[in-house]
């Protein structure tokens, strides 16, 4: 799980692989999405981590399944972060959500 740094998102990944938004002062989830992972590829671990004000939220999933998705929307970005072998369990997104680094 993750909290953005002006603490308004919560994001986490639940045990299926999904990806939840949440906003802090209402309670309210604000969208769920899966992250896709080729077959053979999912070893149950991923990362999450939300970038200032829930703008982006980038998040892992197994040894391949990466996606940067709209934190307003939940829809995926057009940027695909980029894919390495091994489980990334540290990952960083810039406040303006053009850099990241995993």
């Amino acid at each position: 799980y993750d909290l953005s740094p002006d603490g308004t998102r919560l994001a986490a990944i639940d045990g299926e692989g999904a990806v939840h938004l949440w906003d802090v002062s209402g309670g309210k989830e604000l969208w769920a999405k899966p992250i896709e992972v080729p077959d053979g590829t999912d070893n149950g671990w991923g990362g999450v981590r939300v970038s200032e004000a829930g703008r982006w939220v980038l998040a892992t999933r197994g040894k391949t399944g990466r996606v940067l998705l709209d934190g307003r929307t939940g829809t995926r970005s057009p940027i695909d972060p980029p894919v390495q072998s091994g489980t990334h369990f540290r990952l960083s997104i810039s406040r303006d959500g053009r850099l990241m680094a995993l």
